[in-house]
């Protein structure tokens, strides 16, 4: 049924010539994750989790897999709204595109960090987001359309993406009067954090994980007060306080440290997978390097 929906759609936005606006904007609108959270689905989150949120808000969702995206919409002859997941290569969601045909029928109400919901100005859209998007003009036999897009980085994750959000007003109405009825973002997909050679494993001096940024030289009192206690423990290689200066001496600083290794490795779940991080400590107890583990 929404592989039909997805059709009609591009149907739609094919239907008129799109003029392009010259005024470009200037630079890029730096968003937060809370800016660009709908129904409790935040920019990467896994896509199997925000089905599941989605499904037991709306029950009557039914989602269809079409390449890279997940669709859905009014499962009523009405076809009031539509909606559709943007996802990467790890099946995480990196977009979302909502709109809201009919206003009369009920559909998947939102409304943003910034206050913009379904029936917004066109006004407000200025307001928050800027008075220089780029601007395409679409029309159908009912309606005349205006898309403002804005570039746009996502401030957590540098991730740079566009939103564009979706007017149109009547035929016999000025462009004045365009309200909002659509929700589009998409980003690039989220790099794999590159680690310094810094530490003896090939770790990194420095990592931020799950908004938590750990450094060389932190005691093991703050990582368990910025990141609790670890899920699992190796103890050092190195022996009794005695031996482990034997070692020292007979290795020298560097390699003793290296013998000298104390791991704690910290699990979280996201979604339909589990991300870890290893902190390793050397002898004074202080942490020597950071290894991410995918």
């Amino acid at each position: 049924m929404f592989k039909r929906l997805a059709v009609l759609l591009s149907f739609l936005l094919v239907f008129g010539l799109f003029s392009e606006n010259p005024a470009l904007a200037k630079g890029a609108n730096t968003l937060t994750t809370k800016d660009l959270t709908m129904w409790k689905i935040r920019p990467n989150d896994s896509a199997s989790s925000a089905i599941k949120k989605l499904k037991k808000t709306f029950k009557q969702l039914d989602f269809d897999k079409v390449d890279s995206s997940y669709i859905t919409g009014d499962p009523t002859p009405q076809m009031a709204y539509y909606l559709e997941l943007y996802t990467d290569s790890k099946g995480r969601v990196i977009g979302m595109d909502y709109e809201h045909f009919k206003a009369k029928n009920k559909g998947l109400n939102f409304n943003t960090n910034k206050g913009l919901k379904i029936g917004s100005s066109i006004q407000t859209v200025y307001k928050k987001y800027g008075k220089r998007p780029n601007v395409k003009y679409d029309k159908d036999p009912g309606n005349n359309y205006i898309f403002l897009s804005y570039p746009i980085v996502l401030k957590e994750t540098k991730q740079a993406g566009t939103l564009t959000i979706k007017t149109r007003y009547g035929k016999k109405s000025k462009r004045s009067a365009a309200k909002v009825y659509g929700f589009d973002y998409k980003l690039k997909p989220l790099k794999k954090k590159k680690t310094s050679n810094d530490g003896i494993l090939g770790g990194a001096k420095e990592y931020t994980w799950h908004g938590v940024t750990v450094k060389a030289g932190m005691t093991k009192r703050q990582i368990i007060a910025l990141l609790g206690r670890p899920n699992e423990i190796r103890e050092p290689l190195g022996g009794t306080p005695e031996q482990r200066a034997a070692v020292k001496e007979r290795l020298g600083e560097k390699q003793f440290n290296f013998m000298d290794i104390e791991q704690w490795t910290y699990i979280r779940q996201v979604g339909d997978h589990y991300e870890a991080v290893v902190v390793d400590f050397n002898y004074k107890d202080a942490v020597s390097e950071i290894l991410r583990v995918y």
